[in-house]
């Protein structure tokens, strides 16, 4: 459950930022077709809404998203990392160690 846990905190960010994405574009499509439903005065308030919902939403949603994505990508590298550092840290110990001997000069 816990196991990769880098890649899916990345999975994460991408579902969130696409869960946004869509969202923004159905509520500004909302905004749209409420905006035929209401009196002229309040039309233009409700296009310009949608027009907001359309163009900041996704944005936000996409920039939103990097900081968690960083942190997933972050933690994948370190464990990256740290595995390879036991496979050198193993490959060491595993080598019969060579005897030191000390040149001197007589």
């Amino acid at each position: 459950m816990f196991e990769n846990i880098g890649r899916k905190l990345k999975i994460l960010a991408q579902v969130i930022c696409w869960a946004g994405i869509i969202v923004s574009v159905l509520s500004a499509l909302l905004f749209f077709f409420a905006a035929g439903l209401l009196p002229a005065s309040e039309r233009v308030t409700a296009i310009v809404s949608g027009g907001i919902a359309l163009v900041l939403g996704p944005l936000l949603s996409w920039i939103g998203s990097f900081q968690l994505y960083a942190y997933g990508e972050l933690v994948e590298k370190t464990t990256v990392i740290e595995q390879r550092l036991k496979q050198i840290e193993k490959s060491q110990t595993d080598e019969p160690f060579a005897p030191q001997y000390e040149h001197t000069i007589w």
